[in-house]
């Protein structure tokens, strides 16, 4: 069903598909881009004036691995990353690049692991912990990473 909805996108907006390439001059982007990164991950997303805007989904292997959303190629609203069974293994929100409120946590059997919150990149409150092998560090300091 992602393909067909992917191939429907693409068809739509061929005129402004890009491919990207070490030659491209700065804020150049515009439009649709998919790009090809590290360990056979792929991106869909939208640039504006260079700058990633928009919803972004990145695939592993024809599995959606993660999606972010951007705003003048900084990191802002929700964020999510998944197991490569689809399920849901980090929600979370940033604000202007940063780590802002909820920050949801599950196993890959769908387990409600913890619930910490975040204020501007700095642990504020663990309001949820479940003691399990996958769940996330406890200490002050920790940063979840997608």
């Amino acid at each position: 069903m992602k393909w067909v909805l992917l191939f429907i996108i693409l068809t739509l907006t061929s005129c402004s598909m890009k491919s990207t390439t070490n030659n491209d001059v700065p804020h150049s982007k515009n439009g649709l881009w998919i790009e090809e990164q590290k360990d056979g991950i792929s991106a869909v997303g939208t640039y504006k004036k260079g700058l990633k805007e928009g919803d972004w989904i990145f695939y592993k292997d024809d599995i959606c691995v993660k999606k972010l959303r951007y705003t003048s190629d900084q990191l802002n609203g929700l964020a999510q990353s998944f197991f490569p069974n689809g399920n849901l293994k980090l929600q979370l929100h940033y604000e202007n690049g940063r780590i802002n409120g909820s920050v949801y946590f599950y196993s890959e059997e769908n387990v409600h692991l913890a619930t910490y919150t975040y204020v501007y990149d700095k642990l504020s409150e663990v309001d949820f912990y479940l003691a399990h092998p996958d769940g996330p560090p406890k200490h002050r300091t920790f940063i979840p990473k997608l």
